[in-house]
């Protein structure tokens, strides 16, 4: 298959349908339940929006429902945390990793293991779950469900990879990071961390 924006570049930057191309296309999906929370969330403002609404697949009695507008912010407020989780690698890096003048924040010469990346390894990663799992309780779909187990499995993998990628890069260094702090478990890292002070 060719790629007509691809003809004159090298082979070696082809694209390569892979995990990631996978994590690609899950985060499309993923904003579009986004925009359909945030439809949501400009009805709930007493705007109408009847018409969007139908588009959307939006039942119009779930506004309605005490027990859904709890899910629909506690969704909101976990949604948040996720963003911020899956934000904080871009300033981390580029402040402690190392990283040289003008290269993008995955370019880092030395590990990062404070901060949050001393609880958690991939906190990018995690935020990226702990997102697709508050669109569970905002849009509250059934295709939400099902393409929230494919983001988080999708990124559990992604991390895998990740880490075969990191153990080439800072070998035994990263080897003693991941026998210290957790992948993802939060509460276990916290606890771990704690335990060290």
């Amino acid at each position: 298959m060719r790629f007509p924006c691809l003809i004159n570049k090298p082979k070696e930057t082809a694209p390569r349908f892979s995990i990631t191309h996978t994590t690609t296309r899950v985060g499309i999906h993923l904003t579009k339940m986004v925009a359909v929370a945030l439809t949501r969330l400009i009805r709930s403002t007493g705007c109408p929006r009847k018409n969007i609404d139908k588009m959307m697949n939006i039942p119009s009695d779930s506004a309605n429902n005490p027990n859904a507008s709890k899910a629909y912010f506690l969704g909101w407020f976990i949604w948040i945390l996720g963003l911020v989780l899956a934000f904080y690698p871009n300033i981390a890096f580029k402040r402690r990793g190392g990283v040289p003048e003008g290269k993008s924040y995955i370019n880092t010469t030395k590990l990062v293991n404070d901060g949050i990346f001393g609880v958690i390894r991939h906190p990018q990663y995690t935020g990226g779950m702990v997102i697709a799992f508050s669109m569970c309780l905002i849009v509250q779909t059934p295709l939400t469900y099902i393409l929230t187990i494919i983001a988080m499995i999708t990124a559990y993998l992604s991390m895998v990879f990740e880490e075969e990628r990191l153990i080439m890069k800072f070998g035994s260094q990263y080897r003693t990071y991941q026998a210290e702090v957790p992948r993802v478990n939060f509460f276990l890292g916290l606890i771990r961390k704690l335990r060290k002070l």
